[in-house]
């Protein structure tokens, strides 16, 4: 059996399903990971149909805010949200619970997956254990949590908080941006959320968050930075090849890192 772990699909499912012909997934044999961002594209609903029969995904941003949209806590952006066509399904409730049990880390033997990164102020371990608090409290109380998680503050982790949990929602809130909107780092571990820029052109002041992080043995595979583009570390990958923008679509085969990429193919 051959592990794939594909990047943000933004529902480009005619370049998914290219990419999955090219890889010659068999689903019979074949597991596939997706890094979350499902949605926000032109084929939104069918790449949320087939993620859920045969993948095994992490939450991202754009999916969290379309869950917001569809439990009523948010309201629809007609230029910026392009998810009209989940909206409109008579399965949109059906999906929303299934992304409502979905994580926001998988930890597998030989690899962590996730949508934007891992906070440097975390272990793996501890990481694992706010991402299942997060999606508890998800699971239990999907509303109210679907409408506070909006917010930039706390941009930092504070150990009291983690311990005695004195406001649940400031939890919640830093778990969620840390695991989908991270990109950058100020020196002091606080989220940045206005850098989105690449790599190379990163302030002095500032950090990729993979780069503050205690190196461990297991491979961190992410996306969320579009503008990072594949990124291929021995200790991280990013998987963001910015296909909702044009770019290509990336597989990534995790027993020898083999790359495949799918140029991206539009509605015609």
């Amino acid at each position: 059996m051959a592990q794939y772990i594909i990047g943000d699909v933004h529902g480009q499912f005619r370049t998914l399903k290219k990419l999955l012909a090219h890889i010659h997934f068999n689903p019979s044999q074949d597991e596939i990971f997706l890094t979350g961002d499902l949605i926000n594209g032109p084929q939104s609903l069918k790449v949320l149909k087939w993620a859920r029969e045969n993948a095994r995904v992490v939450l991202g941003n754009h999916d969290l805010h379309m869950m917001a949209v569809i439990a009523g806590q948010k309201d629809y952006r007609k230029k910026k949200d392009l998810f009209a066509d989940v909206l409109e399904s008579p399965e949109r409730k059906s999906l929303l619970k299934w992304l409502i049990k979905q994580p926001l880390m998988i930890r597998e033997e030989n690899f962590v997956l996730v949508h934007a990164g891992v906070y440097p102020g975390w272990g793996l371990k501890e990481a694992k254990r706010h991402a299942k608090k997060a999606s508890q409290y998800l699971q239990e109380d999907s509303l109210h949590a679907l409408g506070n998680m909006y917010g930039n503050k706390p941009r930092k982790w504070n150990q009291e908080n983690d311990a005695v949990l004195t406001d649940v929602e400031d939890v919640f809130r830093f778990t969620i941006n840390a695991f989908t909107r991270m990109r950058v780092i100020e020196g002091d571990l606080k989220l940045d959320f206005d850098y989105k820029l690449n790599y190379a052109k990163i302030p002095d002041n500032r950090n990729a968050w993979f780069d503050v992080r205690k190196k461990t043995r297991t491979r961190v595979y992410f996306g969320h930075w579009a503008a990072l583009g594949l990124f291929l570390r021995t200790d991280v990958a990013g998987l963001d090849s910015g296909c909702r923008w044009g770019g290509p679509l990336t597989a990534i085969r995790v027993d020898d890192g083999a790359v495949f990429q799918q140029k991206r193919v539009d509605l015609g």
